[in-house]
């Protein structure tokens, strides 16, 4: 349904993969199909008896399939791994450096901050280790699969799902490029190439089961993808239900309102014909696209967009029962958290307090839809420490710097749900199922 999650398996970058099988120690075929088999010890009626048994972590396959895979190669080691890591380096000095690594909590949260190394880069930095693939195997952490919001309708497009992706390009403070392990994967697959994936439901972020009460959407940058699979949705129903029949005690089509925030009208405006389309058709009632990076603009974001909007948003919302989704990062669904406080202060006698408790049940009674990535507190928590952290809350960020706002709203799920850094372009895949 409009509003799920597509869950992707990604690939590894296969010039990460051919780096690590290059090292490997004792392994002279790694395409060879091998299975895993851990040695337990189990005590007997007079003695302890060794006995290998199969290890289901991972599914019978050759070393660069796992590697490929199954295998978390870009998250930096643990210290533990690391500290296996210095038993096998036949350099002194390197040895003594992993130690102090693998043991000195600092040092480590250090040089992790400075260059967030993969596997491949503690390899490269450390060229007397002896690779063991038995340790690769069994301490490397499980790769996990990345959720996506599917940007299409299942009505609207039949057999086929939709992603909206920006791809994730970084550079660490220490200067080491890296990027998204699934958005990159799915940027250079070529068509026809087989997706690992599945769906996820996401009830909580569905349109409402009443077609005539309104609709608030806002998404910067990705987080329109949930609402592209909204309009198209909402252009097939009015197609078979083109006139409300009032006799039958019918109610014409709520307005469906988008809020969208990109840098620059013709930079990244995704989505900037399909929606002009939707609107002349009377499916999207309204478009409002804040600008950030706009020459000669001053810069606007979606916050200030509903702010403007108060007074309408307030009728939709509180008068007519409508409808508020917000997809994107936590920092921006804090600041539009704010903005609904802002505009139920504005139109009504509510105090602060009120104006929360309003949003929270309305949240409750599942009338506020939140999509959001890298989640670690609920908006409202976020949005307390916002104002306490900023005199002028208008202006506040919970972790990222006002200068770094056109970044966060091209923010996307990559990685175990989030990958830090700016995204550098988007694309819509679509893949047939």
């Amino acid at each position: 349904m409009p509003g799920d999650h597509i869950g992707v398996f990604p690939v590894n970058n296969t010039k990460m993969v051919d780096s690590i099988v290059a090292r490997l120690d004792g392994v002279p075929d790694p395409d060879v199909v091998v299975k895993s088999e851990t040695l337990q010890y189990e005590s007997g009626p007079q003695d302890t008896v060794q006995k290998w048994k199969t290890n289901d972590r991972l599914p019978i396959c050759t070393i660069r399939t796992a590697l490929a895979r199954y295998l978390d190669i870009t998250t930096p080691p643990t210290q533990s791994f690391i500290g296996h890591l210095a038993e096998l380096a036949t350099d002194e000095v390197e040895r003594k450096a992993l130690h102090v690594l693998a043991n000195d909590s600092t040092a480590y949260e250090e040089w992790k901050f400075e260059s967030f190394p993969s596997i491949v880069d503690v390899l490269e930095a450390f060229p007397s280790v002896r690779v063991v693939a038995s340790l690769l195997v069994s301490e490397l952490p499980l790769m996990k699969h990345r959720f996506y919001s599917i940007s299409s309708s299942p009505q609207a497009y039949p057999g086929q799902i939709h992603m909206t992706v920006a791809v994730v390009q970084y550079t660490t403070k220490g200067g080491k490029f890296h990027s998204g392990v699934c958005s990159s994967w799915l940027n250079t697959m070529e068509e026809g190439t087989l997706l690992p994936c599945f769906v996820r439901p996401a009830p909580k972020f569905h349109l409402p089961s009443d077609d005539s009460v309104p609709v608030i959407m806002v998404g910067p940058g990705t987080g329109i993808a949930p609402f592209r699979s909204f309009w198209q949705q909402r252009k097939v129903d009015k197609y078979w239900k083109p006139t409300a029949d009032t006799a039958k005690g019918q109610l014409p089509f709520g307005p469906m309102q988008l809020y969208f925030g990109c840098r620059t009208a013709d930079g990244d405006n995704i989505y900037k014909e399909e929606t002009s389309t939707a609107k002349a058709e009377g499916v999207l009632s309204s478009v409002y696209t804040a600008l950030s990076r706009e020459p000669n603009r001053p810069k606007t974001y979606v916050q200030d967009l509903l702010r403007q909007n108060g007074e309408s948003i307030y009728y939709n919302i509180v008068g007519r029962g409508g409808h508020f989704y917000v997809c994107g990062d936590v920092s921006m669904a804090a600041d539009v958290f704010i903005a609904l406080e802002d505009i139920l202060l504005n139109n009504s006698s509510m105090t602060t307090e009120e104006a929360k408790d309003y949003l929270l049940k309305l949240k409750d009674t599942n009338r506020f839809h939140e999509d959001i990535f890298g989640v670690t507190l609920r908006t409202a928590e976020v949005a307390k420490k916002t104002r306490l952290q900023s005199k002028d809350h208008r202006n506040s960020l919970t972790s990222v710097k006002h200068g770094d706002k056109e970044d966060r709203e091209m923010q996307h799920r990559d990685g175990n749900n989030t990958e830090n850094g700016s995204s550098v372009c988007m694309d819509e895949f679509s893949t047939h199922l």
